[in-house]
């Protein structure tokens, strides 16, 4: 699966998760103005992956309609990219809108986890891998 999540804005922090078909995984965490930016590597395991695959099948997200309405004042928006090439689908939604979808919000608690278990460094991780702030060097 080749999956590309992203959620915030430069007011809110952000919440990324980039998963390659390999199982190759990168995450990030930051807060307000992408201060406090944690990031991780590893590769899922294969519960992992499943857990992933079985939630985007779930949400229907090959096929999930994006916002179409101007985004509110107080909302965030989420962006999620599934597949690649001429296979490449982009999707984009509000945080009101996604909330308003149980299977995109199982979904989304499922990135949420994924994210917290590769920055807890709970992965397969043939490379480096686990927590640390973005300004840190490479300890490899």
């Amino acid at each position: 699966m080749n999956l590309h999540y992203r959620r915030g804005h430069e007011m809110s922090g952000y919440v990324t998760l980039t998963v390659q078909p390999d199982g190759t995984a990168a995450a990030s965490r930051s807060g307000r103005g992408d201060l406090g930016r944690r990031e991780a590597t590893g590769v899922l395991t294969p519960a992992q992956a499943e857990r992933l695959s079985d939630a985007v099948e779930a949400a229907d997200l090959a096929h999930l309609r994006g916002s179409t309405r101007r985004i509110a004042d107080d909302e965030v928006p989420v962006a999620v990219e599934l597949g690649a090439g001429r296979d490449r689908r982009e999707l984009r939604l509000w945080s009101e809108d996604a909330a308003a979808n149980p299977a995109f919000v199982a979904f989304e608690a499922t990135v949420r986890d994924l994210v917290d278990e590769l920055l807890a460094g709970r992965t397969d991780g043939d490379g480096p891998s686990g927590s640390r702030p973005a300004s840190s060097p490479d300890p490899s």
